[in-house]
């Protein structure tokens, strides 16, 4: 009896020990347009053709980073356009975001499926480049 005592004590004790609940930290998000300086486009195979665009911005915190970048090709206007937006992280309670530039580049395929020789145009963001196909 004494032998099985000693072994329900310990489960008895664990089992009714108070346990701590962690709260919920979720932290809140803001997604907004990226601040683009410039973009440029690069050739990274002829054949089949495969390009790139070089998107370079700034984020206008140390809170903001890169969120989703969605790049289109518009076949009539002769246009890719890239939309590339950031997320803005609201620091903790306490805490609060150095303000100031932070440069940042971005490297994002373009769809090139269907494209011929000619001139155009690259729009990341309202920030526009001509380019040519040859």
């Amino acid at each position: 009896m004494k032998k099985l005592a000693i072994l329900f004590i310990p489960i008895f004790l664990f089992g009714c020990t108070a346990t701590t609940s962690i709260e919920d930290t979720a932290v809140e998000v803001e997604e907004v347009l990226a601040m683009i300086d410039s973009v440029e486009v690069v050739f990274v195979e002829k054949a089949p053709l495969l390009m790139e665009a070089i998107v370079k911005g700034n984020y206008k915190n140390d809170c903001e980073s890169h969120h989703k970048t969605k790049a289109t090709h518009l076949f009539q206007e002769k246009t890719f356009e890239i939309k590339m937006t950031t997320q803005m992280t609201q620091p903790e309670e306490g805490e609060t975001c150095i303000e100031g530039l932070v440069p940042f580049e971005e490297v994002v395929g373009l769809p090139s499926g269907g494209v011929g020789a000619g001139e155009y145009k690259l729009v990341a963001n309202g920030v526009e480049s001509m380019f040519t196909i040859e």
